[in-house]
């Protein structure tokens, strides 16, 4: 589903009962990435799943926040774009991380002349992305 820049993943409907929420960032929190220079950016976009780096700690650590006795739904909000959620999906799946939903910032609607500056502003997508979320949580 989209709405403005967010596209939204939903792999698990939200508990009904949770107070609690994490969410989480994918670039250079949760991977590993380097999309500084055009040449880190290709290998972001080409590189296959088992091939993408965790920043240490991060899986095990989301791993633990959410065991299948924790209740918590987990969501990642990411900047990367829609086209990478099945690699970013796949490599979750590797590292045994099970979130409820992923959030990705559509661009490819801002290659426009008049739209260029929101290619580089992440604050208002990601304010958008946490309100479509609380419209989806209980």
């Amino acid at each position: 589903m989209q709405i403005l820049d967010v596209v939204y993943f939903e792999y698990k409907k939200p508990p009904v009962d949770s107070e609690l929420v994490y969410i989480w960032d994918i670039d250079k929190t949760y991977l590993d990435t380097h999309f500084d220079t055009l040449r880190g950016l290709l290998r972001t976009a080409f590189e296959k799943a088992f091939q993408k780096r965790n920043v240490p700690g991060t899986a095990s650590l989301l791993r633990a926040l959410t065991d299948e006795n924790s209740n918590t739904p987990l969501y990642f909000i990411s900047a990367s774009p829609p086209q990478m959620e099945p690699k970013i999906h796949q490599k979750m799946r590797l590292d045994s991380i099970e979130p409820r939903g992923v959030f990705f910032k559509d661009n490819f609607k801002n290659f426009r002349p008049n739209k260029f500056k929101r290619l580089k502003q992440q604050v208002g997508y990601k304010i958008q992305a946490f309100l479509e979320l609380r419209a989806r949580l209980p």
